[in-house]
């Protein structure tokens, strides 16, 4: 259901998405008599079935990269950008996307995924640590994200975000972004990424 799985997006983190799914949603397909919480044993069960599931399917090369990524990445790094994936998935289920879809570009990705920070997006916590990590300051990062909850992550990390829709948030308000678009592919680095960065101007 795609419907219900965008709404479901406003919720960082699978194992969170599930217990909300649970609680909000389908609360009777949940037949044990403590709640459903994203440490539940249960909840950890379904996550890790669900992490190998999409692992299999990413790994099949049935799943396309989204259109115009691999352009912005390639362009990003021949201008010599630090490059970063910061996610709320779980970390085993991004390093799958990147070496499956982004072999070339897999050792030059910094991963910070899963259960890395304890707050999810929309907190900026993954972001502010990716810019700590890497050693860029804030206001000198571009986030490219498709979902609300991590545009409002990046805004509030004080960096500059691109959205790159998707067709779970075609319907979102991404007001607070500094760029938005249907497709990546409508992006040029030059024009409408790079030039998102200060510029220092020497007195």
């Amino acid at each position: 259901d795609v419907e219900l799985y965008g709404e479901l997006l406003s919720t960082g983190g699978g194992k969170e998405r599930m217990t909300r799914y649970f609680k909000d949603y389908n609360p009777d397909a949940w037949i044990l008599e403590d709640p459903p919480a994203k440490d539940h044993p249960l909840i950890m069960e379904l996550h890790e079935l669900k992490t190998k599931i999409f692992m299999d399917i990413v790994k099949s090369g049935e799943l396309p990269l989204r259109e115009g990524i691999k352009d912005l990445i390639t362009a990003a790094d021949a201008a010599g950008w630090k490059l970063a994936v910061c996610s709320t998935s779980n970390e085993a289920s991004v390093k799958a996307v990147v070496e499956t879809m982004l072999p070339d570009y897999a050792s030059k990705l910094t991963i910070f995924a899963g259960d890395v920070v304890a707050e999810k997006k929309p907190d900026p916590a993954i972001y502010t640590l990716a810019a700590k990590k890497l050693g860029v300051a804030p206001m000198r990062c571009v986030v490219v994200e498709d979902t609300a909850i991590g545009a409002t992550a990046g805004k509030s990390a004080n960096m500059k975000v691109v959205v790159t829709k998707s067709v779970y948030t075609s319907k979102e308000l991404f007001s607070d972004a500094d760029v938005v678009v249907e497709s990546a592919s409508e992006l040029d680095f030059t024009k409408d990424i790079a030039k998102l960065l200060p510029v220092l101007e020497m007195a």
